[in-house]
């Protein structure tokens, strides 16, 4: 099974063609069987028409302004990138400063690849999913649900760059708690544990409780 993506921008179409699909037989086979089969499609058109999201950030000016210096492009490279449907792989540009040092990618921050080589949405998904899980029950859920093989560690290193992001802005926020009625009917209480490293020293247990009226 093939899939090609063709997409008429004036028309505002985007047309989906399968190749080497025996639809006739997934109908005639078990009903469970043709579930896969369409859960194999999904995850082949997600990785067909991911590249193109990703390409359609591409920047190839030649010269950049950033950060009141100028950025020169280098030659594109292989960028390969996990997403919620499989590997893919694109060749954006980098660009350098002439004295050299770290390189930027213009599609990566058009795309806010914050995470690692995960897009924002497997990074989410990930996030929500160890919440929950183990990093090992994630992985299996994933080859379940999404068909999708990412390594126990790969799952533990992406996740927590969620939660600095959803630390940073946390530092902007500013929660007022509601005022109660009258009269409250009901207070609940809760505590949990986690450990976590402090500096310094190892993991340790930080405690954590709420009340609710």
């Amino acid at each position: 099974m093939q899939i090609t993506i063709h997409a008429d921008k004036e028309a505002k179409q985007l047309t989906i063609t399968v190749h080497g699909l025996d639809w006739e037989k997934v109908e005639s086979g078990s009903f469970a069987a043709g579930e896969e089969t369409i859960q194999e499609l999904l995850a082949q058109s997600g990785r067909a028409l991911t590249p193109q999201l990703l390409e359609s950030n591409e920047v190839n000016e030649g010269q950049l302004g950033r950060k009141g210096r100028s950025w020169y492009r280098k030659a594109p490279s292989q960028g390969h990138y996990q997403t919620l449907y499989g590997p893919v792989t694109v060749r954006p540009h980098t660009y350098q400063r002439s004295d050299g040092g770290q390189t930027f990618s213009p599609l990566e921050a058009g795309c806010q690849m914050s995470f690692g080589t995960a897009t924002p949405l497997l990074a989410k998904v990930l996030a929500v999913k160890l919440s929950a899980l183990t990093p090992r029950e994630v992985r299996q859920d994933l080859e379940t649900a999404h068909l999708l093989s990412l390594s126990a560690s790969f799952i533990e290193q992406t996740a927590p760059r969620v939660g600095e992001i959803a630390v940073t802005k946390a530092r902007c926020w500013r929660l007022e708690s509601p005022e109660p009625g009258r009269w409250v009917a009901t207070i609940a209480t809760g505590v949990d544990g986690t450990t976590m490293p402090l500096g310094g020293c190892d993991h340790k247990e930080a405690m954590c409780g709420t009340i609710a009226l």
